[in-house]
């Protein structure tokens, strides 16, 4: 039961951190997906021009 306790703590703790820095991190790895999936569809159609 103790460990349980213990886990669901870390979880919080986890939860706080992620949710103060992961905003920030959310939004720029967001960003560079969008920023990766234009790049791959430029390249697509480029190759389809060819």
């Amino acid at each position: 039961m103790g460990e349980l306790i213990f886990w669901v703590i870390i979880g919080v703790i986890w939860l706080t951190i992620i949710l103060d820095m992961g905003t920030d991190i959310i939004i720029s790895i967001l960003r560079r997906w969008n920023e990766y999936k234009l790049e791959v569809k430029r390249m697509k159609n480029e190759d389809n021009q060819y």
